[in-house]
């Protein structure tokens, strides 16, 4: 997670990779607890806007617009945990696990491209994902669409 950003910024580590933290950051780690929650999901959520509009409605703005994603406020964000029983939930968990994984692929990609035409394109793709994404997770969460318009309406 990166500490200071204008959004949250959320990478998955494959090959466990150690990182300064503490304090004031850069960055910090994050080991999910319950492993069934699954990292694709939890990556998703942790980079929606729903989780953003969280933390900055808690944590300190600075120059320039930045927010401070450091522990205290991450800590205290609720993670909505899909129900294996509710047939919901399953398509929900797999509707997002798809798109975060698309995502991974997407961003892999932009950064290979080598023309501007091909990151404009890619660029695209990941803001259209972003909003499919963003959209699944309000619907995880249960949220209305007035509290969409909130989320989506900026900080409080």
């Amino acid at each position: 997670v990166q500490v200071l950003a204008l959004r949250p910024t959320v990478i998955l580590d494959k090959r466990s990779l150690y990182m300064t933290g503490g304090g004031g950051g850069p960055f910090y780690g994050i080991r999910p607890r319950n492993v069934d929650l699954g990292y694709h999901l939890l990556l998703a959520i942790l980079n929606s806007a729903l989780f953003g509009y969280v933390v900055a409605n808690q944590s300190t703005m600075m120059r320039g617009g930045y927010l401070r994603f450091s522990k205290q406020y991450i800590e205290m964000a609720p993670i909505r945990l899909p129900r294996p029983d509710s047939p919901g939930d399953t398509r929900l968990r797999d509707d997002i696990d798809c798109l975060a994984t698309q995502m991974l692929v997407l961003h892999h990609d932009l950064a290979a491209a080598k023309t501007t035409q091909d990151k404009t394109a890619l660029g695209r793709q990941i803001a259209a994902t972003t909003r499919q994404i963003d959209h699944l997770v309000y619907e995880l969460y249960g949220l209305t669409d007035e509290e969409i318009g909130i989320v989506e309406g900026g900080r409080q």
